[in-house]
């Protein structure tokens, strides 16, 4: 594959990276060019949705007289690091409160207190 990526595509890509974003090109021909976007972690505060990840892929990809396809990969939490300590650090990191998750995840407030109060031994 000949140096695909201008100079300008590379700040891009490095400018996503430092947010755990990351860019990969699957596949090249002289046709089509096929890339992957990936959200590695929370680090922007977020998750960004399918429709934002295919955009920076695009945004990235721009000016290619080629078809572009972009495969992306939203961020997808392991569930067993959730504990109650770490939402309260999320929380407060994120400043959150608890009715705004209660708010937001449709949680009844007593299951959500009752959570947060769980000591773990």
């Amino acid at each position: 594959m000949k140096n695909l990526f201008t100079s300008e595509m590379k700040e891009i890509i490095e400018k996503y990276a430092k947010q755990d974003v990351y860019f990969e090109i699957v596949e090249a021909t002289d046709q089509e060019i096929t890339a992957k976007v990936t959200q590695k972690s929370l680090s922007i505060g977020k998750v960004l949705t399918q429709k934002e990840l295919h955009s920076i892929g695009k945004n990235i990809l721009q000016g290619q007289n080629k078809t572009v396809r972009v495969r992306p990969q939203s961020f997808s939490l392991d569930i067993r690091i959730v504990t109650p300590d770490w939402v309260k650090e999320k929380m407060k990191a994120l400043n959150i409160r608890k009715n705004d998750i209660v708010s937001q995840l449709h949680l009844d407030k007593h299951i959500l207190n009752s959570f947060l109060k769980v000591i773990i031994i």
